[in-house]
């Protein structure tokens, strides 16, 4: 039993109870979880249910209520003769409360949080330079349209300065240029068809220094 108890670990124990004289059924105990010792009694639970049942079922995974606030896990395997008849028991107990503390902090290391601003998402892309972002989110809002860039008017074109306005695009120096490239037309064009978007002097501002 010595051996077993070590390699399941400091938080675990043997018992094994012989039936025989239920006030001091403990046989043998290795490890530390109860603090019993050989001679103990046979723990109120099991004695409950062996006056339930002279054919009671294994008892695996359970949680016992103990004054001492622990949080302990037991299994408890009943020993039978050639008849069948109940002779003792085998319990492995182990005390989970290490675990769960480290499995709670786990937990909480690992929570997240949605972002407060819907609108913007939580997508996040890790880009090389500056013009992955600038020519990834041109592309994407271009697709957004579903039409070839040769066939959009001037509201759409509206629509896509705006669109690609309202997720920072502007901020990037070269953008005003990289847009316009995009859609065909000059940068003055662009540069009109934000106005109106948000604050239109702070907006002029950062396409001036694009």
């Amino acid at each position: 039993m010595r051996d077993l108890v070590q390699s399941l670990g400091p938080d675990c124990e043997l018992a094994l109870h012989h039936f025989r004289d239920v006030s001091s059924s403990l046989v043998n105990i290795e490890g530390p979880v109860t603090g019993r010792s050989p001679g103990a009694p046979l723990a109120d639970l099991v004695l409950r249910i062996l006056h339930q049942s002279n054919d009671p079922p294994d008892l695996v995974n359970y949680q016992p209520q103990t004054s001492e606030g622990r949080l302990l896990l037991f299994s408890t395997l009943f020993i039978r003769d050639d008849h069948g008849s109940v002779l003792g028991c085998l319990c492995l107990d182990r005390d989970m409360t290490r675990r769960i503390v480290a499995c709670n902090l786990l937990k909480d290391f690992c929570r997240t949080h949605p972002l407060d601003n819907s609108e913007s998402g939580s997508q996040e892309t890790f880009i090389r330079d500056m013009e992955d972002i600038l020519q990834g989110t041109i592309n994407e809002i271009l697709t957004q349209e579903r039409k070839p860039v040769k066939l959009m008017d001037k509201a759409d074109n509206v629509r896509v300065v705006r669109a690609l306005d309202a997720r920072g695009i502007f901020l990037i120096k070269g953008a005003v240029e990289a847009v316009a490239c995009a859609l065909n037309f000059s940068r003055y064009t662009t540069t009109t068809s934000t106005k109106g978007v948000g604050s239109e002097s702070s907006l002029s501002t950062k396409v001036d220094s694009g």
